[in-house]
């Protein structure tokens, strides 16, 4: 058959057409109108249409032609020409959707880049003959968290995921393979909460003692057996209900329900027939959850045969036991570590490695929860991209058949919609060629800037390369690894960068489309740069420049980013979000572009080896919720601080600060400044004692509120863990609560610099 504008085409639908059937038909009429210029209707079976049809969905017309829909598994698409007619039919709720999809991609080349943006060729002729294509995505089950298209999961759908983060799928595109209530992931206390149960069951609580523990503190004592009853009586009454609300919306019932620690290290062993439970099971603690959980899908499989239960292999239970197997009807969710530069069959990645192939093992259904950005830092430039086939590949061939992958942060995410294209074209297909993907999604998004974009890739990849050969490999891993880590995002890198950036923004330069496409994919250059900015600055003087003298514009890259940030506020925010998320930004970009350029060591310390100084200013501040604001200050030594102003209904003095350490949820020191140790007006060097890390992953707060923070990512050293730190910090006081302070002054804190000194 030929589409052409003067074809006469009929879209034939089944007689009792399904929601998603419906909406394949109009997805069908919209775009090949659009491509073809062609006459489109829609009509149901039966017909006398006899040729130029697209029969879509469960027709009479398919089945005799030889697809029966009810023999299709799940997901499963095909599409095939017949008679000089064109059948696209699926199985289950999404398969014709997806057999619709890969039509207008494949076939009539249209390309969804992000939820907001498409390309759709005007081809005019359309020939359609001796098709005959049909697929099944790889793995089960494809969430990337999230793709944030607010648009029903029309975006998801379209590139073939069937989970859409904490976003519902629509009844009219096929739903999504949904967990149900309440909650994805860290599911223990919002089950079975110590508010409700901790005062007369203690005992049904590990991890806080005679305290109610919170799911930072605690977890279940999961071998109490009335604990069990009660949390089993909870589930099913949860299971029941989802049942009836996804019915009554029309919508597929959830197929999973997950049952998973607390976000915490927490042991799971809470007596001495759980230690022997470990001991028999190669020292893991996951087989007292894997007893509990079993317990669980033992309870719920003969009224509810078709549910599983999701459980994590995190933290405390991420080894895999040796004599506990979990049962069929249970989903092993296992959340990835390691260096995230590298393929997870990389000798550096061996525990990660070793864990997949020690469950699969044992697992019937095995999942992984992977993560594709650095939290703490989104924005920094972060290779990954050639690591995403190799490492499902891995996967599957070791039988994880599902995969979750957290891709948050859309507006500032290192160039996320090229990761996003990429990332669900591969979860259909691992077997498809990265580069390919690379060179498709290049040259569609950026136009006559394409061969730049490739050419900074390149150039990013190569950077990391050298870097591993000359100063080792950089140790980002999963989670919230700070930018220092970054170590190959050095003055040489950004140079090199700007450079190709500025020949790419100059070969689109005409077209505004193109142009902001191309400053999305810079931003994460730019912001990076701007939050290295001071260590750059210093890296440049102690090399024997001046700071007049280097090498980049602070003020013209600002503008650049928050240009760019405005852009995509308003493309991907709703109105009603758009004016909190403009604000952010500009404080954002405020923060960083505050005070001079150069800021050199603070004279307290000028007689200190540079080797032995952490330094963090200002800008290094994580202000919790904006309460805090960077200001210029002339009384500040480097110029700049950090201030909160300190509402009345907050405890002023003594003034808290302290260390604390997220992962053992732990305070590494704590101290207070107290009105006498104030010796006057103005910044003074406060000492709060002696520390030594476990790890990267504390931050330093300040005040009642912990409004103000600084993340120490680089002051752990694995090679030197026995390493001690002084911990100082320049504050200011000001109003009539502190001493010295003015009455004709807001009660505020100033915090100029923080300052950690190798002992």
């Amino acid at each position: 058959m030929t589409l052409t504008p003067e074809s006469n085409i009929s879209i034939i639908l089944p007689q009792n057409a399904t929601l998603p059937e419906q909406t394949a038909a109009r997805e069908l009429d919209n775009y090949l109108t659009r491509i073809s210029g062609g006459d489109f209707i829609i009509v149901n079976e039966p017909s006398q249409i006899s040729t130029n049809a697209i029969y879509v969905g469960a027709t009479q017309y398919a089945k005799n032609a030889g697809i029966d829909e009810s023999t299709l598994p799940s997901e499963e698409w095909h599409i095939k020409t017949h008679n000089d007619n064109l059948i696209l039919i699926g199985g289950g709720t999404r398969g014709t959707l997806y057999a619709t999809y890969h039509f207008l991609e494949d076939i009539a080349g249209v390309r969804w880049w992000t939820p907001w943006e498409e390309d759709v060729p005007a081809q005019k002729v359309l020939l359609l003959s001796n098709l005959d294509k049909h697929g099944k995505p790889a793995f089960s089950y494809r969430d990337v968290y999230m793709t944030y298209g607010s648009d029903k999961g029309r975006f998801a759908i379209r590139n073939r995921l069937d989970r859409n983060g904490d976003s519902s799928i629509g009844a009219e595109y096929g739903g999504s393979h949904n967990y149900g209530p309440p909650y994805h992931v860290h599911t223990f206390f919002k089950i079975l909460s110590p508010e409700k149960y901790f005062s007369a069951h203690p005992d049904w609580f590990l991890g806080s003692g005679k305290t109610m523990p919170t799911a930072n503190t605690g977890q279940l004592n999961m071998s109490n057996p009335e604990m069990r009853k009660e949390f089993l009586k909870l589930l099913r009454e949860i299971i029941r209900k989802s049942y009836r609300d996804a019915k009554s919306k029309g919508l597929p019932a959830p197929e999973v329900f997950s049952v998973s620690q607390e976000d915490n290290h927490v042991s799971f062993i809470g007596s001495s027939a759980d230690e022997a439970l470990v001991k028999a099971n190669g020292g893991a603690e996951s087989s007292i959850l894997l007893s509990f959980v079993n317990y669980l899908a033992d309870g719920i499989k003969d009224e509810f045969p078709d549910v599983y239960i999701d459980t994590l292999a995190y933290f405390s239970g991420v080894k895999a036991p040796t004599s506990i197997r979990p049962r069929d009807n249970v989903i092993i969710r296992l959340c990835s570590t390691g260096i995230m530069l590298l393929p997870i069959t990389d000798p550096h990645n061996r525990a990660f490695h070793d864990n997949v192939i020690a469950w699969s093992k044992i697992s019937r259904n095995l999942r992984v929860w992977r993560y594709g950005i650095s939290f703490r830092v989104p924005s920094a430039p972060l290779p990954v991209i050639a690591n995403y086939g190799p490492d499902l590949r891995f996967l599957l061939q070791n039988h994880v058949n599902g995969i979750f992958t957290e891709l948050q942060h859309p507006l500032t995410a290192d160039m996320r919609d090229m990761k996003l294209w990429i990332l669900c074209k591969l979860l259909e297909d691992p077997t498809r060629d990265t580069k390919a993907l690379i060179n498709e999604f290049t040259d569609g998004y950026y136009g006559a800037a394409a061969p730049k974009v490739r050419e900074y890739l390149t150039m990013l990849n190569d950077t990391v390369q050298m870097t591993i050969q000359q100063t080792g490999l950089p140790e980002i891993t999963m989670g919230f690894t700070g930018l220092n880590k970054f170590t190959y995002l050095t003055r040489e890198f950004f140079v090199k960068a700007d450079a190709i950036y500025d020949e790419a923004a100059a070969k689109v330069a005409n077209d505004p489309v193109l142009s902001r496409r191309v400053r999305r994919a810079r931003y994460s250059v730019d912001d990076a740069q701007l939050m290295r900015f001071p260590n750059l600055v210093n890296e440049w003087v102690q090399a024997g420049n001046t700071p007049e003298t280097f090498t980049f514009d602070r003020a013209k890259i600002a503008a650049r980013g928050l240009q760019t940030q405005r852009e995509q506020i308003d493309l991907q925010l709703p109105a009603q979000q758009r004016t909190k998320a403009h604000e952010t930004a500009s404080l954002h970009f405020a923060k960083l572009t505050a005070g001079p350029i150069y800021i050199p060591t603070p004279a307290k310390f000028q007689n200190v080896p540079l080797r032995d100084l952490l330094i963090y200013g200002a800008n290094d501040t994580r202000n919790y919720k904006n309460k805090a604001v960077v200001v210029s200050d002339k009384q500040a030594e480097s110029g700049t601080a950090t201030r909160y102003e300190i509402p009345d209904s907050e405890q002023k003095t003594p003034m808290i600060w302290g260390i604390y350490e997220t992962r053992n949820r732990t305070n590494l020191l704590i101290d207070h400044i107290k009105p006498e140790t104030i010796p006057g007006a103005g910044y003074h060097w406060y000492r709060m004692g002696d520390v030594t890390f476990n790890n990267n992953r504390s931050y330093v707060f300040f005040t009642w509120s912990w409004f103000i923070q600084v993340d120490l990512n680089s002051v752990f050293d694995a090679n030197n863990p026995e390493q001690q730190y002084e911990v100082w910090a320049n504050l200011k006081f000001e109003g009539p609560a502190f001493p010295h302070g003015s009455v004709n002054d807001k009660n505020a804190i100033y915090v100029e610099r923080l300052a950690l000194v190798k002992k």
